[in-house]
């Protein structure tokens, strides 16, 4: 099971499309190829970490708090082993 709480929000609503529907029925129009793209990368894009969109919380909410925004948002701060050793 992956613990990565990304991948836990499109295991719980079915992937990207439903990702997609969820988000643009909250009124984020987002395409489920941009959804995929954040499930390839493991975290949200940089925009939500410059406060520029809201994924987090639409995501916590439309997944019922199953997974927090705050748990999507460190995910997204946490740097890859790889790069924390170089």
């Amino acid at each position: 099971m992956d613990h990565n709480p990304i991948s836990k929000v499109f295991e719980l609503l079915g992937g990207p499309s439903s990702v997609s529907r969820k988000l643009t029925e909250q009124g984020i129009p987002i395409t489920p190829w941009a959804c995929n793209k954040w499930l390839r990368a493991g975290r949200l894009p940089r925009t939500e970490y410059t406060g520029e969109t809201g994924y987090a919380i639409a995501l916590e909410q439309a997944v019922g708090g199953k997974v927090t925004a705050a748990a999507l948002l460190e995910q997204g701060r946490q740097r890859p082993t790889a790069e924390r050793a170089a």
